[in-house]
């Protein structure tokens, strides 16, 4: 955590004050006790995850299987190129993030295969983790890709990736409102492209000429893309052309192509055992894929897409529309934080998606609203901060020092004198309680 200078004085302030306290033996009197326990009590049992990430942590309770009717399967395309930032090096970041949600109940009347695309942007908290992300950075909460290694296709990456995929699952779980996340299947750019030309590519009506990453040009139309073209279509962005270079017509243009995709499987059965034989052999599929589904799963997998296969005519449109859902978690693009720009989920919108994919009902989801993101930045984050100094030096005293109460004088006064500015106010957690969500 990084602390400013105001922060510092404040810390080394409070810090002479309780050894000067605790040197001369003062005693906690009851009321004193009663006090810090009360605090202690606020901050555990606070809805906000900037005060108690853990509130978000789902329990096995709040957990939502669909399991053996609904199978989720997330789904994502990992930058892993590193990427040198201000304050940090970061590994890898997911900007392609779609659930694949299968219903295997054969009296299921709905869309048997659903396709939700999740912005990178959008503003998310990571379960048990102190911040704010946005949800493409998630996977760093874990040190995915991180840990002693340069490259995702690093040798020793494999097994310290596993908590970083995890972490990603358990914010998309929470942005679900519980519905788990069965399976992740994370697969980097290079990896997509040797995918795509081991099924031999697929044919694909362009609907604008660019581009791509790899510098080679793309006219609009028809035609047929090879792996490198499938990994440009699916990166297009600020490269695409006309108005098409927003991130909610890149997801869209993402779950078209994963369409065509599946669609190229469904008719051509063996290109699955063509894909399992490469995920063993190619060298750069292996390296570069990431998934949490075992050979028996895997198995167990291929027979319901098999199952699923044979009640689907390929080759009727209406057929394919009606088999096919495909939906995105989008919401207002706005600067926040000061210039960054984060996605604010349509509240509506999601409540809507998740009922209408699961069946399920959930709640709003609370502090990832504009207004409240405003207030963080306008007076929030000093009450954060101080905050998290106040429970940093506590807990230093308590360990080093044996003196359990640094709490025993009227800290928000003292802050105000020390600052001696209206903004470095700090708001006890019954004011942060009542603030917009």
């Amino acid at each position: 955590m990084q602390i400013n200078r105001y922060g510092m004085q404040i810390s080394v302030w409070l810090v002479t004050l309780i050894l000067c306290v605790s040197s001369v033996g003062i005693a906690e009197s009851p009321a004193q006790q009663a006090t810090e326990v009360k605090i202690v009590e606020l901050i555990n049992t606070s809805d906000n995850p900037l005060i108690n990430p853990e509130c978000i942590v789902l329990s096995d309770a709040e957990k939502i299987s669909l399991q053996p009717n609904i199978i989720n399967i997330l789904i994502l395309g990992i930058d892993d190129l590193e990427k040198d930032y201000t304050y940090r090096t970061e590994m890898a970041h997911t900007d392609a993030m779609m659930l694949l949600s299968i219903n295997v109940d054969e009296n299921h009347t709905g869309k048997i295969i659903n396709m939700l695309s999740f912005p990178r942007d959008l503003l998310a908290y990571v379960p048990g983790v102190k911040g704010i992300y946005k949800i493409n950075g998630a996977i760093n909460c874990g040190d995915a890709l991180a840990v002693g290694a340069t490259r995702a296709d690093a040798k020793d990456v494999v097994g310290q990736s596993e908590t970083g995929f995890r972490t990603v699952c358990s914010t998309v779980s929470w942005l679900l409102g519980g519905i788990q996340i069965d399976y992740y299947c994370g697969i980097t750019m290079d990896a997509m492209a040797a995918l795509g030309d081991l099924i031999g590519g697929v044919d694909f009506d362009l609907e604008m000429s660019y581009t791509g990453h790899s510098q080679k040009r793309y006219t609009k139309g028809f035609q047929h893309l090879d792996g490198i073209g499938i990994v440009d279509y699916f990166r297009a962005r600020k490269n695409a052309t006309s108005d098409t270079g927003s991130d909610e017509a890149r997801a869209g243009r993402q779950r078209e192509m994963m369409l065509t995709i599946l669609d190229k499987i469904i008719s051509d059965k063996s290109l699955i055992l063509k894909v399992l034989d490469g995920l063993q052999s190619n060298d750069t599929l292996k390296q570069g894929f990431f998934t949490n589904v075992s050979s028996t799963n895997m198995m167990q997998l291929v027979g319901v897409g098999l199952k699923l296969m044979s009640n689907i005519d390929v080759t009727n449109k209406d057929t394919l529309n009606q088999v096919f859902g495909s939906y995105s978690m989008d919401g207002e693009y706005l600067n926040a934080f000061g210039n960054w720009k984060f996605r604010f989920i349509d509240q509506a919108n999601r409540i809507k998606i998740i009922k209408e994919v699961f069946g399920v009902d959930v709640s709003e989801l609370s502090y990832v609203s504009d207004p409240y993101a405003t207030w963080l930045y306008e007076s929030g984050f000093t009450a954060v901060r101080h905050l998290a100094v106040a429970d940093m030096i506590r807990n230093f005293i308590v360990e080093n020092y044996q003196y359990v109460n640094m709490l025993s004088f009227d800290v928000r006064k003292e802050m105000r004198f020390v600052n001696g500015t209206k903004r470095s106010r700090l708001y006890n957690l019954r004011e942060i309680h009542t603030l917009p969500s």
